[in-house]
């Protein structure tokens, strides 16, 4: 009930009133309550270790307020307008970049780490008409996922639940249709890659994301979003990889992940301030029981 008089009072506030108050609720929840904040700090300090206090800090703040950024525009998101996107979306290159694969009817997968708004990353492209597919889990709360889920659906995108029994085939049939499959790989995995390394450190990840392109025989293009100052958004394509015939796969799997890692690891050393260290699932801590991918 808090929730949906929430996602109500944001629609129809002004949008930098609706920006204010994100800032004022983030503040007091990372402030005064302290939100998973010695978490982040802890994260920080461990990729970062000779970085100045006052700068762990203040990347663990930014970061949070980023989130809480993110979360006002996702609620406004039916309400922003053309003329919002043209000042404030720096996008054209990649969104062509993207519409040069659909169009060809093959598909492609487009990577992503948490850093910028990657929720309306989105939902801008399916309002562009780009033809999207979006791998989520689904939400605790289920009004939050029923939420969730509209803003990503918008125009006709399809979002496959990562738990899904049928999970592969269903994400194969939305690349064998030409969409564009945007998938967070940054998550840590019980299934992991062996010395895959992220953040300069050993990570748990999965190379699931390469499997289903190799399945698909279509292309990864990772995409780096970033956030300027409260509204402005840049989206910044990186270099796209391809699959081989004829290789190991196991083999090319753990070499085409550690490629994806290497490109997002500079980027979010470069700007620490644009990643999300608040995740549950941190992609840099074991879990007890660590297995290995299987072919």
């Amino acid at each position: 009930m808090l929730l949906s008089g929430f996602i109500r009072l944001t629609r129809i506030t002004p949008h930098l009133l609706a920006m204010w108050n994100g800032w004022m609720i983030a503040g007091i929840i990372h402030h005064v309550f302290g939100f998973r904040k010695r978490e982040a700090r802890s994260r920080i300090r461990e990729v970062f270790p000779d970085l100045p206090e006052k700068d762990v800090r203040r990347i663990a703040w930014r970061s949070f307020r980023n989130l809480a950024f993110n979360a006002i525009e996702i609620i406004r998101a039916p309400s922003l307008s053309s003329a919002w996107e043209s000042k404030y979306m720096d996008c054209e290159k990649t969104m062509d970049d993207i519409q040069a694969y659909t169009d060809t009817g093959r598909g492609v997968i487009v990577a992503l780490v948490h850093a910028g708004n990657w929720d309306l990353a989105g939902v801008i492209a399916s309002r562009r008409s780009i033809p999207a597919a979006f791998i989520a889990r689904s939400q605790k709360n289920p009004l939050t996922n029923k939420f969730v889920n509209e803003m990503r659906s918008l125009r006709g995108s399809v979002i496959v639940d990562r738990d899904d029994p049928r999970f592969l085939p269903k994400v194969l049939e939305q690349l064998n249709a030409g969409k564009a499959l945007a998938i967070l790989i940054d998550l840590r995995s019980k299934t992991n890659v062996p010395d895959a390394e992220y953040l300069g450190k050993p990570a748990n990840l999965s190379a699931g994301i390469v499997m289903i392109a190799q399945h698909a025989r279509v292309p990864i293009l990772p995409m780096a979003l970033v956030r300027d100052g409260w509204f402005g958004h840049r989206w910044l394509p990186m270099k796209p990889i391809e699959t081989q015939a004829g290789k190991n796969k196991k083999q090319e799997r753990a070499e085409v992940l550690q490629a994806l890692l290497d490109q997002f690891s500079g980027f979010v050393m470069d700007n620490p301030e644009q990643y999300f260290w608040y995740n549950k699932r941190w992609v840099l801590e074991p879990f007890e029981d660590t297995g290995t991918e299987t072919d």
